[in-house]
């Protein structure tokens, strides 16, 4: 929980708060003689008295002061590097391709920053290849000092030859940034000769060899990109936590493919190193870089769009000025926080790219430049976003900690403007097809694998993981059933369909409706479907087919922000959507009751009194208050009171509106009076609510 001004602690924080800033003004003053050990100490200090509201001020005071003083390296004052913010900072407007919002104030679609899990890495092994020869010590140099720059810890990719030469230097860099190490593995079949014992013995030396070198390692973390059932039994059976390298939609390139997997983290099954285990596997899959989804899925060109510097420069997407396709990929990632409790975004650059010298010239060295100016404009951006930046083996344990099977990822990805240029090599493989392209929205469990286009209701990509074994040519690509919508009604205040569903085999499934969603909960679906609505832009259906036909059933309802009690603070009944029949008095009084409740949900900013309410329907004030009783067992002025509090609640957490603007839009002008009315249903005033 954020810091909170109560009556019991107020005097504290104030007396840390004044000596904090005291002590940064004599920084600035020139009265110390040592100011980064001292400004280190006051970010500490800082974040232990949880004092977020002089951050942002103090933050831009330090950063006037260093560049004055260029000897000085900027080291952001915020929560510690490896740990996320406790609290998301106001939202900003991020300019999409067209110059219109690429995703709305943070605040509005409740993006939370400390969900997206960033983390770096670095290939910093010895090679002995046509390509280069040792350790880039330079390039190494060179990547720290880029991620260092801007509070970015680095996990390094060692092997056993390199340890010795970069010793010293990744344990200062730990010490100081929190770097962290995991262990490129031998090739399988080029190096241990398709023998698995033979493969354990050489990944046990050099493990043996790293735990000498880094006695704090703690993680078990394997790094290779070509991979096999027989590698994940074996780091298995030597108590491995992680596998990195594994590459979403990739076939052929670097010896790679991988088309088939999911994005993201998730459990591998040993048996089948492409599939999600069916319960809770022991190796987490790590990518090995960050792909853009959309462009990915509509192009099948992962190796383009995404987040390797070399890559997308050769593609002409960014350059060592212009970040512009990175930033707006991440705002995707980082929109998607708003519905997943963790959002992986691992970014990788080889080392031995981010060096022109004797030992390695994989590129030319404007090449390499170009590479490092992007790198360090990214490292700036991400560091501003107040995600959760950490290392692979910090996160691996993150995701192991919360999660006790294959996390489902819910990700609507929107075309972040990459347009490639036309040149060797982007024709390499045949070419590569350049968007727009429709927003896309994409999920997978343990068990599937789903894709929709925007306005599309069936999946446009089916992909089973249920009793599949291949794992050579499979992607696991099913063919989906026939899916049709009847009964489809949409109103000011309600939408209904039923999705009908033709004959399938058993298999794992899903169905989305597109449509402006603000304000809309679920309020039914069918016995078997889950539904989740994402970002107020579809509604995502979760479900299993058994064989025959299905049906499934969806109701919308308007007005999402209120919560409809019952007497006993539940939610309420749901009203049958169905006319009813001929003499049925109880249907019709539950359709009048459906009624008045619309009524009161859209006039809660007015005097929503009895009288108005039976004037509404024609009925007698009395006669309405007896149903409305009978019906809801709770009276019709505690039920708007109800609704009113719950409004509150809503837009006190949620937006950042003044109290006298909140008790206005819950029909209570009377400021005191809403205070006094929040305090006895709540327990709490209105400003103790909205920090607590």
């Amino acid at each position: 929980m954020g810091f909170v001004f109560d009556e019991t602690n107020v005097k504290n924080e104030i007396t840390q708060m004044t000596a904090v800033v005291t002590e940064y003004q004599s920084i600035f003053t020139g009265a110390v003689k040592n100011p980064e050990k001292l400004l280190d100490e006051r970010n500490a200090k800082l974040k232990s008295a949880g004092i977020e509201k002089v951050q942002a001020e103090l933050q831009k005071q330090i950063d006037a002061w260093r560049a004055e003083n260029k000897k000085v390296s900027r080291v952001p004052l915020r929560r510690e590097r490896h740990e996320a913010a406790e609290r998301p900072n106001p939202g900003t407007l991020c300019p999409s391709v067209e110059g219109k919002n690429i995703i709305r104030r943070k605040e509005e679609t409740h993006v939370k920053p400390q969900n997206l899990i960033y983390t770096f890495v670095s290939y910093a092994a010895h090679y002995d290849t046509p390509w280069g020869h040792g350790v880039a010590v330079d390039g190494i140099d060179r990547t720290a000092a880029l991620a260092h720059k801007h509070g970015i810890p680095v996990t390094w990719i060692v092997n056993g030859r390199s340890v010795p030469v970069l010793r010293e230097r990744i344990a200062a860099w730990h010490a100081e940034f929190g770097d962290d190490v995991i262990l490129q593995t031998p090739f399988f079949i080029e190096d241990a000769g398709a023998d698995k014992e033979a493969f354990k013995r050489r990944l046990e030396e050099d493990w043996r060899i790293v735990r000498e070198a880094f006695p704090w390692v703690r993680t078990k973390v394997a790094a290779r990109g070509k991979i096999y059932n027989e590698v994940i039994e074996a780091l298995e059976e030597l108590d491995f936590s992680g596998m990195w390298g594994y590459c979403w939609e990739q076939v052929w390139w670097d010896g790679i493919t991988h088309n088939g997997i999911p994005w993201g983290s998730w459990y591998v099954d040993p048996a089948r190193y492409k599939a999600p285990h069916p319960g809770k596997g022991r190796i987490v899959a790590c990518e090995w870089t960050v792909r853009d989804l959309n462009a990915t899925f509509h192009s099948g060109c992962p190796v383009i769009y995404s987040t390797d510097p070399n890559d997308v420069l050769r593609a002409g997407l960014c350059d060592g000025g212009n970040v512009e396709y990175w930033k707006r990929l991440f705002d995707v990632y980082l929109e998607n926080t708003a519905h997943n409790d963790q959002v992986f975004f691992l970014q990788q650059q080889e080392a031995h790219e981010m060096e022109f010298t004797e030992r390695f010239a994989v590129f030319p060295a404007e090449h390499v430049e170009a590479c490092a100016g992007m790198l360090d404009l990214f490292f700036a951006y991400v560091a501003s976003c107040s995600v959760t930046l950490t290392t692979v083996p910090r996160a691996i344990g993150m995701y192991g900690g919360a999660n006790a099977e294959t996390a489902p990822s819910y990700m609507l990805a929107r075309d972040a403007g990459g347009r490639p240029q036309t040149n060797e090599y982007t024709v390499t493989l045949g070419g590569t097809a350049a968007g727009p392209w429709p927003k896309t929205f994409l999920y997978y469990d343990k068990d599937c694998q789903l894709a929709f286009a925007d306005g599309e209701c069936a999946p446009r990509r089916l992909r089973s993981y249920v009793g599949r074994t291949g794992m050579h040519d499979d992607t696991f690509d099913a063919r989906g059933p026939q899916v049709f919508v009847r009964g489809y009604e949409k109103t000011a205040d309600r939408i209904v369909m039923t999705f009908e569903i033709g004959h399938a085999p058993p298999m794992p499934f899903g169905l989305a409706y597109w449509d402006d969603l603000s304000g809309c909960e679920v309020e039914f679906c069918s016995e078997g479907a889950a539904a989740k609505i994402i970002l107020d832009e579809l509604v995502f259906l979760r479900l299993r087919l058994t064989g025959g036909p299905t049906a499934v059933e969806l109701r919308l309802r308007r007005g999402g922000e209120l919560i409809r009690l019952s007497a006993d603070g539940e939610p309420g009944d749901r009203p049958s959507l169905r006319e009813p029949a001929e003499g049925d008095d109880a249907g019709r009084e539950r359709l009048l009751i459906r009624h008045v409740k619309a009524l009161i949900a859209q006039s809660l900013e007015r005097d929503v009194s009895l009288r108005y309410l039976a004037g509404e329907v024609y009925l007698h004030p009395k006669y309405l208050s007896d149903v409305f009783k009978r019906e809801t067992g709770v009276n019709l002025s505690d039920y708007v009171t109800d609704l009113r509090i719950a409004r509150a609640k809503f837009l006190l957490r949620k937006t950042t509106l003044k109290i006298r603007d909140v008790a206005s839009m819950c029909g209570l002008p009377n400021q005191k009076y809403f205070a006094s009315m929040f305090k006895q249903r709540t327990g709490r005033t209105p400003t103790a609510y909205r920090e607590g």
